[in-house]
């Protein structure tokens, strides 16, 4: 329960009443929140009670009964500053608009510590439609992820700091399954052929992130930045979205070549991986390149 723990701990937001469109509020309104218990997972349901997918500790319902009754203030404004944050700081809501809708705005927000400190909770999104809820939980649908502070704080360089340990830790994670379920034979080739080339364009990565982060500040915006030093910045976050093609690119072909050998159990690691790159790139397009040049143009609708 330690992120359970850290988020009642550190979450301190006084959410805004911004106000949302019409997908967004069935989002909140359909939000699961889920952390992890010892053997199982606990999820606290759009109207705060809870369910769990296994079985939990004595422990540890009393312990979530205990946040229910004393504490739900917390959790409201918990579901709200995350609509609020994958509405503002992700793409995450308007790429998976359509699956969403499909399974009625059923949304599970899967919160866990990070490796960014305390301050920083991972976010894993998935759905599913009611009624398989807990009947078939394993068949959710993995929608992506992105990192919130328990602050409120925005990411800084609109994210970027986030990005590339994200995609590194993936990386590892794939190369450790792969270890695991794909012929040693089969391993060496895709080391050679597919990860080498992701390895590369993760230091072309490191090289244009480096070139943002050392020349702007944290905040990157119009009140921060001169119209010159945004579409400067602008250049660079579409290199980067570039580059993030070449390896969604590199990972497509080695999804494509497991799922037609003996290893396509290990395709799905592949499969989820990508998500999170193409979610990276939907992210840059609308959230970065999109509203920078509309800031620099003056444009506003």
């Amino acid at each position: 329960m330690r992120a359970l723990d850290l988020v009642l701990d550190r979450f301190s937001v006084e959410v805004p009443e911004i106000p949302l469109d019409h997908f967004q509020g069935r989002v909140l309104d359909g939000l699961y929140l889920e952390f992890l218990l010892a053997g199982c997972r606990v999820l606290f349901t759009p109207h705060l009670s809870f369910l769990t997918t296994g079985d939990a500790t004595a422990m540890e319902l009393q312990r979530v009964r205990s946040i229910l009754e004393e504490q739900q203030q917390i959790l409201e404004r918990l579901k709200r500053s995350i609509v609020m944050h994958l509405s503002l700081c992700s793409g995450l809501l308007e790429t998976n608009s359509y699956l969403i809708t499909l399974n009625e705005h059923l949304v599970i927000a899967r919160l866990i510590s990070s490796a960014f400190g305390d301050n920083v909770v991972e976010l894993k999104l998935y759905t599913l439609s009611q009624k398989d809820l807990l009947a078939h939980y394993g068949d959710k649908i993995y929608l992506g992820r992105n990192f919130m502070t328990l602050d409120g704080q925005r990411p800084a360089h609109l994210g970027l700091g986030f990005l590339l340990p994200a995609l590194h830790e993936q990386v590892d994670k794939l190369r450790v399954r792969l270890d695991r379920l794909v012929p040693p034979e089969v391993r060496a080739r895709i080391e050679e052929e597919s990860l080498q080339d992701v390895d590369d364009n993760l230091e072309e990565l490191e090289t244009l992130a480096r070139d943002i982060v050392d020349c702007y500040p944290r905040e990157i915006s119009s009140r921060t930045v001169t119209p010159e030093g945004l579409l400067a910045v602008n250049r660079v976050f579409r290199d980067i979205k570039h580059v993030l093609l070449d390896v969604d690119e590199s990972l497509r072909e080695l999804e494509d070549g497991l799922r037609k050998g003996p290893s396509s159990q290990a395709a799905r690691y592949v499969t989820k991986m990508r998500k999170d790159v193409e979610n990276f790139v939907s992210f840059i397009l609308i959230k970065v390149n999109g509203r920078i040049t509309d800031s620099v143009n003056g444009f506003q609708i």
